[in-house]
């Protein structure tokens, strides 16, 4: 009777972890980091993920013609955080409402009276910012 018991509960568990996505903290548990927050490019193409995670359609229309001349030069992003390079200078911003999901910024030239405040605590690799 006791080792039914334990067949018992050793089935039950395995099914128990198996629908919590393995027991490693559940498989739909929210990750706050900013990567987490980018969409996958098997969901969405670059195009698809820009007009979604960009708010500011002048700030999106900048990090467009970004992907735009990575391609032309035979870079082609799959994911925001491939961005590393981001000039928006005399463009009227208004908000910088997704440029932490770029995360591998390196250089953001943005100057914009509109802007008001920028978060840019999740872009820990940017060196050069005007």
């Amino acid at each position: 009777m006791k080792n039914k018991k334990s067949i018992i509960f050793s089935i039950m568990l395995s099914l128990f972890l198996t629908a919590c996505g393995g027991g490693g903290g559940g498989a739909n548990e929210p990750n706050d980091t900013p990567q987490s927050k980018l969409p996958s490019p098997v969901e969405l193409t670059i195009e698809e993920q820009i007009a979604t995670t960009f708010p500011d359609t002048i700030l999106a229309s900048c990090v467009q013609t970004v992907v735009d001349d990575m391609i032309a030069n035979g870079n082609t992003p799959k994911i925001l955080s491939d961005i590393k390079h981001l000039n928006c200078r005399n463009e009227v911003i208004e908000s910088t409402e997704g440029i932490e999901l770029l995360i591998n910024l390196d250089s953001l030239y943005i100057n914009s009276d509109k802007i008001t405040a920028i978060d840019l605590s999740s872009n820990e690799k940017l060196r050069y910012l005007t």
